[in-house]
């Protein structure tokens, strides 16, 4: 009961105790037992550190992918803005002529990524 009071046992190994399943029997020596809850945890705790590397390769995954994702749309912002700046020149030196006429937006600069 000590071990489950601690959070070193799952409601479920607690129950295992009792029942005496997996390993757990009253007959045996204390020491033997404590060496069977340590086993238990060393079990567990390398499940949860498993489960915790997945977790964290996979979130670095999909940051790596989000990171492609925001190049790849700088690049293209980038590109267009370009393409702007062709396509306005001519609108720039036609509007210096015509008084009142529409001028292009101030210079857009990609957003750093990395």
């Amino acid at each position: 009961m000590a071990a489950y009071w601690r959070g070193d046992l799952s409601v479920r190994e607690l129950s295992d105790v009792f029942a005496r399943r997996n390993g757990w029997d009253p007959r045996l020596h204390p020491v033997v037992q404590e060496a069977v809850l340590h086993r238990v945890l060393r079990d567990l705790r390398r499940v949860e550190y498993r489960t915790a590397a997945e977790r964290e390769r996979a979130a670095w995954q999909r940051a790596e992918v989000a990171a492609r994702a925001a190049r790849s749309l700088a690049e293209e912002a980038s590109l267009a803005a370009e393409r702007l700046r062709a396509s306005t020149s001519t609108v720039v030196a036609a509007s210096r002529r015509v008084p009142g006429a529409v001028r292009p937006a101030a210079r857009w600069r990609p957003a750093r990524v990395g």
